[in-house]
């Protein structure tokens, strides 16, 4: 089995500025549509003042507004913002330089292995943080 190493062309600072300012972009938009959402969710599984979804949705929009809605997003706006970046660099990245080794299981197998070792140590903290107040 011979290994070849295939380059392709396109890369620079530019293009890592595209790629990482859409992946920025693509993580905000996930947070800002989402995020509404998962405060209903919350809402719901931490109180029995709401009937369902809908109408804890109604109730949050009457009684604090739609900013309500928005509440916390902060943290995940940065952190899923730099995570998807992150991915997206990761999947530029493997396509521009990638080991071709009979088949596309080589590609897949690094942009997995970038993927998780730029998004596990965003969680870490997170992870610390709950075991610790389990005790």
């Amino acid at each position: 089995m011979g290994e070849a190493v295939e380059q392709q062309e396109g890369g620079g600072a530019k293009q890592t500025f595209k790629e990482l300012f859409a992946g920025a972009a693509g993580g905000v938009a996930q947070v800002l549509i989402g995020q509404p959402f998962d405060i209903v969710k919350v809402r719901l599984q931490t109180t029995t003042r709401y009937t369902g979804a809908l109408d804890g949705a109604t109730q949050i929009l009457k009684h604090e507004g739609p900013l309500a809605f928005y509440k916390g997003s902060l943290t995940p706006l940065v952190g899923i913002g730099a995570c998807v970046s992150s991915i997206f660099f990761s999947e530029t990245v493997t396509r521009r330089t990638s080991i071709v080794v009979g088949s596309q299981i080589w590609k897949a197998t690094s942009l997995g292995f970038i993927v998780v070792s730029t998004s596990v140590p965003r969680y870490s903290p997170f992870v610390s943080f709950f075991k610790q107040n389990e005790l």
